[in-house]
Formats: structure tokens, C-alpha cells, sequence
């Protein structure tokens, strides 16, 4: 596996924990309702998290996570340009 696979993985699961801990905020902050979405839709917690991030306090949870999608967007734009090559 080429390294740009292994850090594409260990950044998706960064970004996995990231949305668990993102809806376990919201379910502590009482939104039932809005944590049954946030499960069902990721990119759902990702903006909610972002719009709630100061009511929240997940300032740090939420550049973590959004590092992590970036990093992997251009890991899968590495991957896919490596394979064309082949």
C-alpha cells in the first residue's frame, strides 16, 4: 500500500473519531432529534458542529476534523493521479 493510502486511512479514522465526538456534544447538549440526523448524515454533524462551534466548545474538535477532510481530498486526488500514471 502506497504511504499516500496509509496516511489517507489514519486521517479517516481521525475524521471518524471526530464525528462521533461531534455528535456525542450534540446529544449532551439535549438535541436528540438533531443527533438521529447527525448519525444518519455526516455532513449534517459537520455543519451543525461548525454552526454550534462556539456554543459547543469544539472549536479545536472541528479544525481537527476539517484538516482531516482536506488532507484526504488531496490524498484521493494524489491516489487517483498516481494511478492514472500506471
Amino acid at each position: 500500500m502506497p504511504l499516500l493510502g496509509i496516511i489517507g486511512i489514519v486521517f479517516g479514522i481521525i475524521s471518524l473519531i471526530c464525528w462521533i465526538m461531534v455528535i456525542v456534544k450534540i446529544f449532551q447538549e439535549g438535541s436528540i432529534g438533531l443527533g438521529i440526523v447527525a448519525i444518519i448524515c455526516p455532513l449534517f454533524a459537520f455543519i451543525y458542529g461548525w454552526v454550534k462551534v462556539n456554543e459547543y466548545g469544539i472549536n479545536n474538535i472541528m479544525l481537527v476534523w476539517t484538516l482531516c477532510i482536506v488532507v484526504n481530498l488531496g490524498v484521493r486526488v494524489g491516489l487517483a493521479t498516481m494511478m492514472r500514471g500506471h
